[in-house]
């Protein structure tokens, strides 16, 4: 499946996932042990990330500290903040000082369980609406509904099923995997 609809050059990755929304829907785009997101989802909660991010004031080339684990929530948050015109700044969730570090960067907004004090702050259950708002009606919100079991992929996105060739296996360590929807890229042997 290709990602080129024949629309022009994406201006950004926001343009990208919307893309792929198009083209995958409700395949999984971002898998958890417990949890999967589709494609769909994931375009539907970064619009409502970027409508929040842009209501609250921030304006194209605006910085944005990003202070969230690795999963679902993030993926969101840095396409609203990409959809939105804005700059990501990541960084790890955990042993950093925020306030320091969205001085530094002159952040004008801060995504973290805890935001400092200043610039605007986000937190993950703002977040948590950005999937209550991107559910259709009639369906449980977001990433904490059960998903279908995706089917194995050509490509070799990690799913976590079963193998025809034996039993489960347990997951690598990374719990989430972005799952493109195109080929497969070329391995070295």
């Amino acid at each position: 499946m290709s990602l080129d609809t024949g629309a022009g050059p994406a201006r950004n990755v926001a343009d990208l996932l919307r893309r792929a929304a198009a083209a995958a829907g409700r395949r999984p785009a971002v898998l958890e042990a417990d949890r999967a997101v589709g494609w769909q989802d994931l375009d539907r909660a970064a619009d409502a990330g970027a409508r929040q991010l842009s209501g609250a004031g921030l304006s194209p080339g605006d910085r944005v500290v990003v202070a969230l684990p690795t999963g679902a929530d993030i993926a969101a948050v840095l396409f609203a903040v990409a959809r939105a015109g804005l700059v990501a700044v990541p960084v790890p969730p955990d042993g950093v000082d925020l306030t320091a570090v969205a001085g530094r960067v002159d952040a004008a907004a801060v995504v973290a369980a805890d935001p400092p004090p200043g610039p605007v702050g986000v937190r993950p259950a703002d977040v948590g609406r950005w999937w209550q708002a991107a559910a259709e009606p009639g369906e449980p919100p977001g990433p904490g509904r059960r998903a279908v079991r995706p089917r194995p992929r050509a490509n070799g996105c990690r799913t976590g099923i079963p193998s025809p060739r034996g039993p489960r296996r347990p997951l690598p360590v990374a719990r989430t995997w972005p799952c493109w929807p195109g080929p497969r890229p070329a391995t070295r042997r």
